[in-house]
């Protein structure tokens, strides 16, 4: 019989409205939140009360307690596609349901963003009180067909094919499966096969809890001749091919040795990226979440690299998700990849984790964040490459406390790598430098500091910083004229856009297209363009 765990969080928030223009003057009366967990999918269960006034529709993230590891927080985000519809003068309920890996969690926060926003409009935080959530095992319980793929297993077998196994799973209960079987395909730039996964091959997997049924195979594509990184999406369909499930971006293997070094004549100079030259600051840029996010990117040539050069930009920042670049030498060497092209361009490379990593048995968050900065710091010493210790450190509530855990990293980095050129981005979402500048890290670790300013008043930009004169608009993302002529006046570093790609990376992006040497911007990159040309030349207008 399967264990339901049920707990009730009470969020007491009367919110104050909101003077940001880029929120929705909402209030929350009161919020409740309850959690069931049934094998590896936990649900929350949402009940919020709006006082009277506007509505909207919002995203949603949860930081709660690790409890087994004090101190330490998980991030619960079930994605954009997860949406509260708030509708005033009504009492909202809904659920959503995310996959948290084993473990005991407790309070903690909860933070809503408009909708389609990237998680940048957010709504105050939200305390959560009195949870208390187990989850015994990871996993997953199947109610519908569905094909997996043991990535760690991909191998190249003495035929000269790489082969890839692959389970179908199918519902508990079924008697027989329809058509007598399914169709699964691996299809992409690393080949096509496709197998028949025949009924009278499938086997119940003897789970109490959970007795589906489940068919194991594998597919063999011919290995490509020329050394590079291949991917095959998987798809499984009924006997009559309508597709059931579709797996992107599937899996990645490699052949040789493909990453593409870029020239070391090429290198550019972090100090001649990062001074002022005859400008107001330093122009950068970010290239995003895509490979933390979706794990692949567009646009990750040198050639495309070059167009941002063109644009007066000397630096480039691209965030990576920490966990997989700690466990995934694969998706290393994708993230090398960006680098190089960066490189070869002659920008410089700032690298983020997007996010503080999990807690895992045995290491905390922090120490994971300590090994992925420090791996980082030692595959680029030598190399122009900036360690931004960590994008947004939002489980940190106050610089005091973030504070003491930057040091700990940033002495790991110095450690690893004396001329190590360090970020260090502000407490919370990094919107407020006053706490740093009364209480800074030791100059000795920190090169500079990191802003992030979208939900910042054009008057407020200035103060944010408070006597602090090493610090990096890092992200910013503005039509405004009163904006960009506050970030003129405010003695930053350099100052990064968000987000120098296409539409489908990033929900804010600044490239409309980009076809060869062709760079079409938005009119909110256009916009923004026009006033780093200005500032690269001097002018505050």
């Amino acid at each position: 019989m399967r264990k339901i765990f049920t707990c009730v969080i009470a969020l007491l928030a009367v919110i104050s409205a909101l003077a940001s223009a880029c929120r929705a003057d909402i209030q929350i009366q009161s919020a409740q939140f309850s959690s069931s967990t049934d094998l590896g999918t936990t649900t929350f269960h949402w009940s919020i009360v709006l006082k009277p006034g506007p509505g909207g529709n919002y995203n949603i993230q949860l930081f709660l307690q690790d409890l087994k590891h004090p101190g330490q927080y998980i991030t619960v985000n079930p994605g954009p596609d997860t949406v509260l519809n708030l509708f005033p003068d009504s009492d909202n309920k809904g659920d959503f349901a995310v996959n948290l890996p084993v473990g005991h969690y407790g309070s903690g926060k909860a933070v809503l963003f408009s909708a389609a926003s990237n998680y940048a409009s957010a709504l105050p935080d939200i305390s959560i009180s009195s949870l208390d959530t187990v989850v015994a095992t990871s996993q997953i319980r199947v109610t519908k067909p569905e094909i997996d793929v043991d990535v760690s297993k991909v191998k190249l077998d003495a035929d000269n094919k790489e082969h890839i196994p692959f389970v179908v799973k199918e519902p508990a209960g079924t008697t027989a499966v329809a058509g007598g079987g399914y169709w699964a395909m691996a299809k992409g730039s690393g080949g096509f096969n496709q197998v028949w996964a025949d009924a009278k091959d499938f086997k119940p997997v003897g789970d109490a809890n959970d007795n589906y049924l489940v068919y194991s195979g594998d597919f063999a594509v011919a290995a490509p001749k020329a050394a590079g990184l291949y991917n095959l999406n998987i798809g499984l369909f009924n006997s009559g091919w309508t597709q059931l499930a579709w797996l992107f971006p599937g899996v990645d293997y490699e052949v040789g040795d493909w990453v593409v070094k870029a020239d070391p004549a090429r290198y550019p100079s972090i100090t001649d990226a990062f001074s002022k030259k005859s400008g107001l600051f330093a122009i950068g840029g970010n290239f995003g979440n895509a490979i933390a996010s979706l794990h692949t990117a567009d646009n990750t040539s040198a050639n495309y690299f070059k167009l941002l050069r063109s644009l007066g930009m000397t630096f480039i920042r691209t965030n990576y998700d920490p966990d997989t670049y700690l466990s995934d030498t694969i998706y290393r060497e994708k993230v090398d990849q960006i680098v190089q092209n960066q490189l070869e361009a002659r920008l410089v490379p700032i690298l983020a984790p997007q996010v503080l990593p999990l807690a895992s048995e045995g290491h905390d968050a922090l120490s994971q964040l300590t090994a992925v900065d420090v791996m980082v710091t030692k595959t680029y010493k030598g190399l122009p490459v900036v360690i931004d210790i960590l994008n947004e450190p939002h489980t940190y509530t106050s610089w005091a406390a973030w504070k003491k855990d930057a040091t700990v990293v940033l002495q790991a980095v110095k450690a690893a790598n004396p001329q190590a050129v360090t970020i260090v981005g502000f407490e919370g979402y990094s919107e407020d430098g006053r706490a740093a500048s009364k209480d800074p890290i030791a100059p000795s670790l920190v090169t500079y500091y990191a802003m992030h300013s979208y939900h910042t008043s054009a008057a407020d930009l200035p103060g944010r910083i408070g006597s602090l004169n090493n610090v990096i608009l890092e992200e910013w993302h503005s039509a405004s004229p009163d904006f960009a002529r506050a970030i003129a006046s405010t003695p930053f570093v350099g100052e990064s856009a968000w987000a120098w790609t296409t539409p489908g990376q990033d929900s804010i992006p600044l490239v409309k297209s980009v076809d060869g040497a062709v760079l079409v911007l938005t009119d909110d990159g256009a916009a923004i363009d026009a006033w780093q040309q200005g500032w690269a030349k001097g002018s505050s207008k």
